[in-house]
């Protein structure tokens, strides 16, 4: 196989595992602000309460 075809492909597979954690992880920061939210409320209930 060619050499730059190789880099070409292992450059192109980075940038997609890349884009593939950035999405994972503002997934995960909103489900925790989310989770955090319904805990923070939660609280405030029982305060009450």
């Amino acid at each position: 196989m060619d050499p730059d075809l190789i880099a070409r492909l292992k450059i192109q597979a980075i940038k997609e595992n890349t884009a593939v954690s950035q999405l994972l992880s503002e997934i995960t920061e909103r489900y925790l602000d989310k989770a955090t939210r319904k805990v923070e409320r939660q609280e405030e209930r029982d305060a009450e309460s």
